[in-house]
C-alpha cells in the first residue's frame, strides 16, 4: 500500500493524458466518421450479398427441379404406350383382340399374359394357346401399329354363360432401354352390353 501522501500511478497517468490532450483536428474527425460509415456499408455489403446468394440458391434449385419435371414429362410422352382391348364394331360378325401401340416410340420384348382361357363363345378356343403371340410374344410394335386377333363370335358372346372379363398383363420394353412397362388391363364384354347386336 504507498504511503498515504502519494497519488496512485493511475492517477498521475490520468493527469498527464489530461494535461496533454489536445482537440482533435477537423482532419482525424472526417477521417473517424469515414472509417464508421465504411464499416456499416461493409455489413450492409456483406448482408445484401448472403441475401442475393440465398435467392440464387433457391432460383437454381427451383431450376434443378424443374429440368426433373420436364425430363419426366418428355420420358411419359415419348415412351410407347401399348393397349389391349375388345373391338365388336369392325366386323359384323365378330369380335376382334386388338393390340396397339398408341405411344411415339417402338415397344420391344413385348409379353402377354392372362389369367384365364382367352375367347368368347367357342368351347375350346384359348388365344394363348392358338396365336404364337402369346406363347412367344413380339418382338417390336412400331408406334401407331395394331394387330387384330379373332376373339369369336359376336352371337355367342350375347349368351349368358360366356366367361365376361379377362385381365391380361402386357410387359414391353422402351427403345432406351429402360425398365420394362408392366401393366395389366382388363378386357370387359359387358361394356359393350345393349349395343352389341347378336
Amino acid at each position: 500500500m504507498p504511503p498515504s501522501g502519494t497519488p496512485p500511478q493511475w492517477a498521475e497517468w490520468l493527469r498527464w493524458a489530461i494535461e496533454n490532450s489536445q482537440r482533435p483536428s477537423p482532419v482525424s474527425t472526417v477521417l473517424l466518421i469515414l472509417q464508421i460509415v465504411t464499416v456499416f456499408a461493409l455489413i450492409l455489403t456483406v448482408w445484401k450479398t448472403w441475401q442475393m446468394a440465398s435467392a440464387a440458391s433457391a432460383s437454381a434449385d427451383a431450376a434443378e427441379a424443374s429440368v426433373g419435371e420436364m425430363r419426366a414429362t418428355r420420358t411419359q410422352e415419348m415412351r410407347p404406350y401399348v393397349i389391349v382391348y375388345l373391338d365388336p364394331f369392325s366386323s359384323p360378325r365378330n369380335i376382334k383382340l386388338v393390340i396397339e401401340n398408341v405411344g411415339r416410340t417402338p415397344a420391344w420384348g413385348l409379353s402377354f399374359d392372362c389369367d384365364q382361357p382367352l375367347g368368347a363363345g367357342i368351347p375350346g378356343w384359348d388365344l394363348r394357346e392358338r396365336s404364337s403371340l402369346f406363347s412367344s410374344g413380339l418382338d417390336f410394335l412400331a408406334p401407331g401399329q395394331k394387330m387384330e386377333l379373332f376373339f369369336g363370335p359376336l352371337v355367342a358372346a350375347s349368351e349368358e354363360s360366356v366367361v365376361r372379363k379377362w385381365q391380361i398383363t402386357l410387359t414391353y420394353a422402351h427403345q432406351c432401354g429402360e425398365e420394362p412397362h408392366r401393366e395389366t388391363q382388363t378386357l370387359d364384354l359387358d361394356a359393350f352390353a345393349g349395343i352389341m347386336v347378336g
